[in-house]
């Protein structure tokens, strides 16, 4: 760098995807420019073109340039936000933001900053670079019928009506300049939108906080139409047209019934595309975009597990999904808080699952009495409100939620209830005993429930690994590997989900105990709650996991109790550690430090496959645990005629 980037009066954002030879013309411009007061951020979108921009600090060294890089594609306003808040660390008095395939004339950013003040936002005259002569944008309105978001001037010849100063719905942040202290007031844009709209979208924001939005047509740059979006494709297409259903719905009166209306308009024209021989793939993408934007996901967890896994899909999901969580006691006020925080959701609501739900059933009245029977009492305790645009997800279709979808006939997608549970001979489902009369009666009269695979309510099965499956069951079965999971997970993502599952001071205590064990020899056991999940008694418990740490266990022994598992072990053995949190995934502790252990040890734990910390993994699986407590009622009741489904 040719000089230092502190209390510069501008700094400008550039965002690159697969756009080297157009960024480049952009920095050429500016290396132009006659005013230098100013540094620029380029922020590489996880593009082929990053090891280059790396180097452009060498290629431009008469500019002040900082690098970046982000660590997935981010789209427009992720990009920029990781460029804005490197920028603000400089403390500019102003942010521009750029498009990368545009072209700056000699006094463009000098006039840009003349004119900019503390309370308003400036955009200038953008002319198309193609042809000069037409304009590309003179500010944004509404469309006054349909209200998507417009650029005022596209494509008309540059003349004196578009040279007045005026304020406009948004600008289009092709190039925009903004007092860098709008970002600790009205915050960073929208990362939800991905590419489009997130400007219509900042700029009510920013009048909602008294700031104008301001045309200035004495300014004037080049933009290449449709430069930073053509290598997109119908990606583009698609999110355009998805985030006007946003804008729409948060900020126009009566904008719900403009979405829905072009929907269904939509939707009848994709049927219609499917007799014609040449088809308009354009209004094909359309109508996805307003059905996915109608189609909220909804996902149900009853344990720690279900809900990590939920997050992580959430973290790689554009469309934030609605979250019930529905499981007594499992997640408490202060995680439900923190989930609510993390953003990763449209939505959170909270069930309790009735614990004695099945005793208070009348057994004795016929099927079809004690169906009713328990869809009442359902309906009294889940006061959620059914749309046909929601499309479920759950772990356990045996929760109260799972019952409930199915006493009302809806259909849901079921993933698997834990890692690899249905190799493990887990979960067989609770009607394999009845006769094939019987299944059929109460399956085609949607009497009793069906579960693990069973009901016919049940779409799809996801699965870790689908080798050595044999699941009897009409959905179709797909894979998806959780290590593939964690794998796509950015930095960003891990503190996130830390931050849900821990404070500052709970991660400071588990940091400290992986600490500890930093070049000893050390043993982690995951328990399971055999006795809270009546499988055998609490001398039995005990008894087993003693045995089961003298026969496997090597140096210090190091526990991290099931969620449900209520022991306190610090009683049952000398000199252990145990990992006070509980709902804490055993996943997640090889992101906390680099710690090893020695062994990892689990009889069921749905954990251990996705667990790098450890040089040897032991797994002992059902089989174990049935031959060592074999003839102990409570576990043969509930988990009859062990096999393979």
């Amino acid at each position: 760098m040719s000089r230092g980037l502190t209390n510069k009066k501008a700094a400008i954002i550039i965002s690159n995807y697969n756009g080297l030879t157009d960024t480049k013309k952009c920095l050429d411009s500016l290396v132009k420019s006659s005013f230098k007061d100013f540094f620029v951020v380029v922020v590489d979108d996880c593009s082929g073109d990053k090891d280059v921009i790396c180097n452009l600090v060498e290629l431009y060294d008469s500019l002040d340039i900082v690098c970046l890089e982000t660590d997935r594609n981010k789209g427009f306003a992720g990009a920029n936000n990781l460029g804005i808040k490197k920028a603000l660390e400089y403390k500019p008095e102003y942010i521009i933001l750029l498009n990368n395939d545009t072209v700056v004339y000699e006094d463009t950013i000098g006039q840009l900053l003349n004119l900019s003040d503390e309370d308003r936002i400036i955009g200038p005259k953008i002319l198309k670079m193609d042809d000069p002569s037409l304009i590309y944008s003179a500010g944004g309105q509404f469309d006054k019928e349909l209200y998507y978001p417009k650029n005022i001037g596209y494509n008309e010849k540059n003349s004196d009506e578009f040279s007045k100063i005026k304020e406009c719905d948004y600008l289009s942040f092709c190039c925009v300049s903004m007092p860098a202290k709008v970002f600790s007031e009205v915050g960073y844009l929208d990362e939800d939108f991905y590419m489009y709209c997130e400007d219509v979208d900042y700029c009510q924001r920013l009048k909602a906080k008294g700031y104008k939005v301001v045309y200035e047509p004495m300014v004037k740059l080049l933009h290449k139409d449709g430069g930073s979006s053509s290598s997109l494709g119908d990606k583009a297409l698609y999110y355009s047209v998805r985030n006007e259903c946003i804008i729409r719905e948060r900020y126009v009166e009566g904008g719900d019934d403009i979405n829905e209306r072009l929907y269904y308009e939509y939707r009848r024209s994709d049927f219609r595309q499917k007799f014609k021989f040449k088809k308009d793939y354009n209004a094909i993408k359309a109508y996805e975009a307003y059905r996915d934007f109608y189609r909220k996901d909804v996902y149900i967890c009853t344990t720690t597990y279900h809900f990590l896994i939920t997050a992580i899909k959430a973290c790689l999901n554009m469309n934030k999904p609605k979250l019930i969580l529905s499981s007594k006691g499992l997640f408490d006020q202060k995680i439900v808080a923190r989930i609510k925080a993390s953003n990763l959701f449209s939505s959170v609501d909270v069930y309790d699952n009735l614990d004695d739900f099945n005793a208070k059933l009348d057994y004795s009245a016929s099927f079809f009495a004690k169906h009713k029977d328990m869809q009442r009492q359902l309906d009294s305790v889940v006061k959620w409100k059914h749309n046909c645009n929601y499309e479920y997800f759950l772990y356990n279709d045996v929760s109260i939620m799972g019952k409930w979808l199915n006493s009302h006939g809806i259909k849901y997608n079921l993933i698997e209830d834990g890692l690899d549970c249905y190799k493990q001979k887990a979960f067989l489902g609770l009607n394999y005993n009845d006769s094939k009369l019987r299944r059929f009666i109460n399956q085609t009269f949607n009497v009793g429930f069906y579960c693990f695979g069973q009901s016919k309510y049940t779409k799809e099965i996801e699965v870790n690994s689908i080798e050595g499956i044999l699941l009897n069951a009409k959905a179709p079965v797909y894979e998806l590997p959780r290590k593939e999971l964690f794998a796509r997970l950015t930095k960003s993502d891990i503190e996130k989900l830390l931050g849900i599952y821990l404070d500052k001071n709970e991660y400071n205590e588990v940091k400290e105990i992986l600490e500890s064990i930093k070049g000893e020899t050390a043993s982690l056991l995951l328990t399971q709650p055999l006795f809270e999940d009546s499988i055998t008694s609490r001398e039995n418990e005990i008894k087993f996991y003693k045995d089961i740490v003298e026969k496997f266990a090597e140096g210090k022994l190091v526990i991290k109790p099931h969620p449900r598992d209520t022991v306190d072990y610090t009683k049952v053995f000398d000199d252990v550690i145990v990992i006070n949190n509980p709902r804490l995934p055993a996943e997640l502790l090889g992101y906390i430090s680099d710690s090893c252990f020695k062994k990892v040890i689990t009889w069921s734990s749905t954990a251990i496959n996705n667990i790098s910390y450890a040089e040897e993994k032991v797994f002992l699986g059902m089989d174990y645990i049935k031959t060592y407590i074999e003839g102990d009622t409570g576990f043969e009741s509930l988990w009859p005629g062990l096999k393979y489904i």
